[in-house]
């Protein structure tokens, strides 16, 4: 096999080998002088085979340093718990390596992981299990038998070493592939070498070890070269709730937040609302609710100008009989005399995409559930909610009960005063809450198509709740931070990183703070024709959307973050590709307050149409102030967990994905928490994000020191190419790079002159 490198620098091919086997007999040495204490734990079975070594089986590894009856120093011991080749001869396994004989490959090294597993094949004339080396001290019969081992396993199974086996193998012990039946086609690849964290030989875990690795090496695949889906810390290590949380206060109502249920009921089912009867508040700092007395409304039968309670008429309206979409647009239209369009895009729903008998089932069943749950409102939600106006740090607290209840008004476009989209508008700072928008469509093919999706998810959680109402609670925390870090002067380094081009936020993020790639307008377009990010969370978790009813729109130093909202639908796809999958159990458990383990950060970045706009110093100050602010800690670091994010403010917003991993890099290590990344299928990303977050390390740049580059890039690169005209611009990572190498250089040099100096003082020299 041909030694070289398709990428990254080409290195010596057998010095490099070597040092991965003699990494494996320094951990394994190291591991000797250890006490049981200090001993890694593994999940991995540390009985060792008798055939091995001609011992009982109940013999282990901790034992055996101790046991008289030991093999011979020359014996290259396989530990099946630590999987290291203790090794206490090296002479012996670097000689047994020959690259002229056996090539001292990562492939080999699998074969002998392999031998201690079962999965090698027999050798020749020989009934029992393979052994690595023979009892004997002759060198030459050694490597004989080590030979015997990888021939026959090359023989009958024919490179059996996919891409697939070797990950699988090296992330999961206890598990292996079979080898394939009809030999493959092989060809030859050149792999960069894994990362410290991420290598296919993290199994062996020794730091020691880990140092060692190859800058690349061969491997002969079947289709495609190995392709890594992951760097940095293994997600594993990263902190997740439940696990990583301080215990909670009791729940108890407060100037700053307002509980909307009676905390002292803890029986089974939803607990009742915190006030006996209806309490009205028809102002400016509560919601208003369509039940208020104050809710008046004119009517063609009106004389005089007189209005008439508006309640009444939405009672009168959604007591009748509704057979069809068409007759529940009638019912609406009573008490909503400005809907001027048709409501398109629901009667295409309901008579084109559910089947008979699932519109059956919802004129039935689900809709007449969902008009007596909403007409429950004065005794379901009997305390005035409170807007979470601007500049007002506030929580709300409501059971999932009263969000349904919200939800069950909001698509009967109930709410009174939220239909203008006038700018002057008495609620033009708030987003959109009635359903009428969805209703009608975007005229648009493709919009439509993701519209459908929402609307399955919609229906699908209508039909959960009614058939059995879930107990737990909800948190809407709106926070405003107006004490920010000197970003110039910040000492801070970067913390922990886990990087991965595959899986979602949602699903692969369970347990840490999950980002919402938020419009300023909570939610964004989820009741309209967007299906990003930010509108495919609000449609598998439809709780979210209750936000909108009570959020005014967030200014660069607020922030809103919700604890407790329940997932309750499958999906793929993205934009007008989103399709509604089924339904989704969230095995997430709750806390003390009835919530599901589960933090959605809702933070809205910056859109910019200029691409160049996003590197001036006020911009970069107002993404990292406003990362700081969903990201700090309300607990001591240690007690809460990794955020989960990815490409914040790129996409359609129009931000620079390397700039934007900086910045929450930056801000996260302000606040001292790790971060979980997702790429999005992007690998290319994935590796310079990689790159350049090792890189920062390895130079030990500070979050002070990154922001002086930053501003640097901005006065000797944006703006110098503004004035040239040109049409490249260096990556932000790539200039930090060169003007961090250049003080490097200058330091070195100036260093020098310095010794000198004091040379010729002291010397004379």
């Amino acid at each position: 096999m041909n030694s070289g490198s398709i990428e990254g620098k080409k290195t010596p091919r057998k010095q490099k080998q070597l040092s991965i086997f003699e990494a494996f007999g320094k951990a394994a040495r190291k591991r000797k002088h250890m006490s049981d204490e200090e001993l890694p734990t593994s999940t991995c079975s540390k009985k060792i085979q008798s055939s091995h070594f001609g011992i009982k089986p109940e013999t282990s590894m901790d034992n055996m340093e101790k046991d008289d009856k030991r093999p011979s120093k020359d014996v290259i011991i396989l530990d099946e718990d630590l999987d290291i080749i203790d090794n206490t001869n090296e002479k012996t396994l670097t000689e047994t390596f020959d690259e002229d004989i056996i090539p001292a490959s990562p492939e080999n090294c699998a074969i002998l992981k392999k031998v201690n597993s079962k999965e090698m094949p027999k050798c020749k004339d020989t009934n029992s299990s393979v052994k690595v080396l023979s009892d004997s001290s002759n060198p030459t019969q050694e490597k004989d038998d080590l030979y015997e081992v990888i021939m026959a396993d090359k023989r009958e199974a024919n490179n059996r070493l996919l891409k697939k086996e070797i990950v699988d193998d090296y992330s999961d012990l206890s598990q292996s592939t079979p080898p394939s039946k009809s030999p493959p086609t092989k060809r030859k690849v050149s792999s960069p070498a894994p990362s410290k964290e991420n290598s296919v030989l993290n199994m062996y875990d020794s730091p020691d070890l880990i140092d060692t690795f190859p800058d690349s090496f061969d491997l002969e695949f079947d289709d495609e070269p190995v392709t890594v889906s992951w760097l940095g810390k293994p997600k594993s290590r990263l902190k997740v709730a439940p696990d990583c949380l301080m215990p909670l206060p009791d729940l108890k109502p407060s100037q700053h937040h307002t509980v909307l249920f009676d905390t002292s009921y803890f029986d089974m089912g939803p607990p009742p609302p915190s006030r006996a009867s209806y309490t009205d508040a028809w102002d400016s700092d509560h919601v208003k609710l369509p039940c208020s007395p104050k809710s008046l409304f004119p009517t063609p039968q009106s004389k005089n100008g007189k209005l008439t309670n508006r309640w009444e008429l939405i009672e009168n309206a959604l007591f009748s009989d509704i057979r069809d979409s068409k007759q529940l647009e009638e019912a609406i239209l009573k008490y909503n005399v400005r809907f001027n369009r048709s409501f398109t895009a629901l009667h295409d729903f309901c008579n084109r995409v559910l089947l008979p008998a699932e519109r059956k089932e919802f004129f039935d069943k689900t809709l007449p559930s969902m008009t007596n749950l909403a007409l429950s409102l004065p005794t379901i939600l009997t305390q005035p909610i409170p807007l979470l106006r601007r500049q007002q740090s506030h929580c709300i607290t409501l059971s999932q009960q009263q969000i349904a209840c919200l939800l069950a008004n909001a698509f009967l476009c109930t709410f009174p005063r939220r239909n203008s989209s006038s700018s002057t508008s008495e609620y033009a700072s708030f987003p959109s809450i009635n359903f009428n928008r969805i209703f009608v469509g975007s005229g648009s093919d493709k919009s439509d198509k993701s519209i459908v999706g929402k609307l399955h998810s919609i229906f699908h959680y209508f039909k959960r709740v009614t058939t059995e109402m879930p107990s737990g609670s909800v948190t809407f925390e709106h926070r405003v931070c107006n004490d920010f870090p000197v970003w110039n002067k910040t000492p801070c380094e970067l913390c922990e990183l886990h990087i991965c081009k595959d899986g979602l936020i949602e699903d692969q993020g369970k347990g840490m703070l999950q980002m919402d790639f938020a419009n300023k307008y909570v939610g964004g377009g989820v009741l309209g024709s967007g299906m990003v990010q930010e509108e495919i969370l609000f449609s598998i978790c439809p709780e979210l959307i209750v936000s909108r009813l009570f959020t005014e729109v967030l200014d660069d130093n607020e922030c809103l973050i919700i604890m407790g909202a329940e997932r309750f639908s499958k999906y793929s796809g993205y934009a007008n590709t989103f399709v509604w999958e089924g339904d989704y159990i969230d095995s997430n458990t709750r806390d003390s307050w009835r919530r599901k383990v589960s933090h959605i950060l809702a933070l809205d970045a910056t859109r910019f149409t200029n691409f160049e706009d996003q590197f001036k110093i006020g911009k970069i100050r107002r993404e990292l102030n406003k990362l700081y602010c969903g990201f700090r800690c309300e607990f001591d670091p240690d007690y809460s967990p990794a955020i989960a994010t990815g490409n914040w403010g790129c996409g359609a917003f129009g931000g620079d994905p390397v700039l934007k991993a900086l910045l929450q890099l930056m801000a996260a290590a302000v606040v001292g928490r790790d971060l979980c990344y997702f790429t999005f299928s992007d690998s290319a990303l994935m590796h310079t994000i990689h790159e350049m977050y090792t890189y920062i390390k390895s130079s030990n740049l500070n979050v002070g020191q990154l922001w002086d580059m930053i501003c640097r890039y901005n006065n000797e690169v944006i703006v110098l190419s503004k004035k040239q005209s040109r049409s490249k611009i260096e990556n932000i990572f790539e200039y930090i790079k060169l003007i961090n190498n250049d003080y490097e250089a200058s330091t070195d040099e100036e260093n020098s002159e310095n010794i000198k100096s004091m040379a010729h003082c002291l010397y004379g020299m």
